[in-house]
Formats: structure tokens, sequence, C-alpha cells
């Protein structure tokens, strides 16, 4: 049926098998460099984490056999800081004096007794000795030798963002050149005769600022895309015009991963992105999903340029975001190897806007913990495809199913924002 619309679910995993096929090659980048990227292969441990036993306390490092019941008083026999060299204490029935970091000494030294539990016997000869009760000293607090990494244990896997915490791990285990994908290389074309520099100080009457681009420039660069803003390109009378197409040969000529169009991908006269895409060789995959909002949504393959695609999502501004957080992002996610974000679960709060039956529903709406420990989903005033205002006080999408019928008190799926990139 010529207008029949695509499901949703089946949309996505043409979107992951498209985007399996063009698994992008991989670099190393030196670890300065690494943050925000994809690891592309695991990494793991070649030594020993710590290198030797240490203290974990300012304390005294003293022998187990050495403690007995009631007073104890060892001699100091030497005092060891972090960054000294491993060493070996052969005198019996003496203390270690020893700092937090500190390797312990060699010659059957176990145990640590806090700095704050022993009294400290300062000698006329200068030599110092401690006296504790072994009945009330707390002991133990020696860091084992491999206890964090040992050669063969696993840092991380394939598909993980480098954040500063794997930064922290990465650079504790010595690694300075860090397994990366590539960076995917992606084209954003925005269509629309009304659309002008969001920077436009007064907006001219019939016009709007465009602020799909800016959004979607600042989204892929913070997912680590090289991006290219190839600017608004005006709609025409005729299906296909010469400055999209020209725009889009560039594109392809160019070897991008992902072009990413704005506008123009419905069904009426000036909609001239399906036709363009077909008459430059690309094969639409689908056009049209059962969702709302963001429903003209397009994906194409281009059999001649084998490692480009294109998403053409709609340029009302909420539509085009639910397609980057819907499209383009599972397909990124399948491109690096990455796990699907997490679905959560809460209560509705309120009642949820009617959304056309077969259509799924993407909402704007507040996630909150309830005291029940149950999360409690607000949708937010404002849901229109061009409403931005409520999209400010947002944390998640709620997703009304197809059957729809969701009301006060019933359980809905929600997407966290913050899950965008994060498994």
């Amino acid at each position: 049926m010529k207008n029949s619309l695509f499901n949703f679910t089946d949309a996505v995993q043409v979107l992951r098998d498209s985007a399996r096929a063009c698994r992008p090659g991989t670099e190393k980048v030196h670890l300065s460099k690494a943050a925000g990227r994809v690891i592309a292969d695991e990494v793991r441990s070649h030594e020993f984490i710590p290198a030797h036993d240490n203290s974990a306390m300012d304390g005294f490092a003293v022998r187990s056999s050495d403690l007995k019941s009631g007073q104890n008083v060892l001699r100091i026999a030497e005092r060891r800081i972090a960054g000294d060299m491993p060493g070996f204490c052969s005198e019996a029935r003496v203390a270690v004096q020893i700092m937090t970091g500190a390797p312990m000494p060699g010659g059957a030294f176990d145990l640590i007794l806090k700095v704050e539990e022993v009294e400290i016997i300062q000698e006329g000869t200068g030599v110092s000795s401690i006296r504790f009760d072994s009945r009330h000293a707390s002991a133990g607090f020696v860091r084992k030798r491999g206890a964090d990494f040992k050669p063969g244990d696993l840092l991380v896997s394939p598909g993980s963002v480098v954040d500063a915490k794997l930064i922290l791990g990465l650079a504790a285990l010595g690694v300075s050149e860090v397994p990366v994908f590539r960076r995917p290389k992606v084209a954003i074309l925005s269509t629309g005769n009304e659309l002008v520099p969001f920077d436009e100080p007064v907006l001219p009457e019939g016009m709007i600022r465009n602020s799909t681009s800016p959004y979607l420039m600042e989204m892929l660069s913070g997912l680590g895309c090289e991006v290219r803003n190839f600017g608004v390109i005006a709609d025409e009378v005729k299906e296909t015009p010469l400055d999209f197409d020209e725009a889009l040969r560039t594109a392809l000529a160019e070897e991008f991963d992902l072009i990413l169009t704005t506008g123009a991908v419905s069904m009426g006269v000036h909609d001239f992105v399906k036709p363009s895409v077909e008459k430059n060789g690309g094969r639409v995959l689908f056009h049209r999903v059962a969702i709302r909002p963001g429903k003209p949504v397009l994906f194409a393959e281009f059999p001649d340029h084998p490692k480009t695609c294109l998403l053409g999502l709609p340029g009302n501004p909420i539509s085009t975001v639910v397609g980057m957080d819907f499209f383009v992002l599972p397909y990124l996610r399948s491109w690096f190897g990455m796990e699907e974000p997490v679905i959560f679960r809460g209560k509705l709060l309120g009642a949820a806007p009617d959304v056309p039956a077969g259509l799924r529903g993407f909402l704007k709406a507040r996630v909150t913990p309830g005291a029940d420990g149950v999360f409690g989903v607000e949708i937010l005033q404002g849901q229109g495809s061009f409403m931005i205002h409520s999209l400010s006080r947002a944390n998640a999408w709620a997703v009304v199913p197809e059957a729809g019928g969701m009301k006060e008190g019933d359980i809905i799926e929600f997407q966290m924002f913050s899950e965008r990139m994060d498994s």
C-alpha cells in the first residue's frame, strides 16, 4: 500500500542492520585526546596494580606474630614513605613507621597499626618505640599486590565511550595509545525557504530561525562525529532543486558516513528529498514511520556509495530531536557496536495526551523518583512538534505504545536523556 506507515521497531532494525554493515575503521589516539571516543578493542592489564603490597594508612607495619594480648612495646626500626623502593627488615620484634602508599617492608610484616591507636615513646638515645594494646588495636590495612589489577584483567570492552573514569584506569595501566573507532563523518543539509540564521536579531515576518542545525551540530560533535554543515537549501517549486542535488552529490563524493537532512521529507509538492535521493541512485529502505512526532522520517542507502547512508528528518524542531534520539543514535550505536540504552518504567502522573491509534508517541516528560521507590512520570504541557519551551524542563521521553489508552497510574516506559549514548 503506497501510503502505509513503517512499523517503528522494524525501522530501527533496518537502521541497525545497515550500520553493522558499515562498521568503521579503527585507529589509536593519545590518551590526552581520547575523551568522547569509542573503544574499538578490549584493553587488559599487563601488570600488577598495586605493584607491591603497600600501606593503606599512616601508621606502623608490624608482624602479626609479634602481637600479644595486652600491652606491647616495639622499637621503631626505620621509616618508609610512598615512593620508597621495597626493602627488607630482618630485625625481630620491631615496628616500621610507614606512610600511606609506602611499600610494605619485606620480612613477614603483614599488618598496619593506625597511628592514632599507638603511643610513641621517645627515648633518650633518640630511638623511638611504640606502645599499644593489641586487644583493642585495629590491625590490617594492607593493600595487597594485584588487589586492583592482575595481568590479563579486563579494564574495558569495545563499544565503551571514553570518559574521565575510564581515563583514570587507562592512565593507571600506562595505556598512552588508546584503540578507538574512527570518527563518523556527518553532513547536515537543512531545507526551507522560511529559515534564517539563528543569530538573526530581528525575525522577518513569516520566517523562523534555524534552530535545528545548531542543535544537530552540538549533539553530533558531542558524540565524537566530524560534522560539516552544508547550510540552508531553499525549497523550489520543482521536485528536485538543483542546489539540493548538488549538495547531495558532493556529500556522496566526499564519502560522508551519514547524511542528515531536515525538512522536505513529507509528501507535499516542495518535499523533494525523496525524489532527489532516488534520482541520485539512492534506495529508500523506509519512509514515513508510525510515530508521533516525526512520522515522515526517511532512510536510504546508496549502492554506488556503500559506506554512506541518509536519514531525512522532519523540519519541526521536536521532530528533529525525536529523529536524533530514536533514529540517528540507534544508527551510531550499532555503527560503533554499542549496547542499546536502558529502558525504564514508571508510574504515569496525570493523563497522557491522546496519540492516534497505531502510532508510537514520544512525549516530553519530567521523571522524578517517588517515595515508594517507583519513578513518577509527568507528561509536560506543550507537546506540539514546534514547541521548544517544554523541552528545557524535560529530562526524559515518555513512550506511549501503539495501543494507546494510557491513563493516570498506569506503568509507562521512558528513556532518560542521559541514556542517549550511555549504555
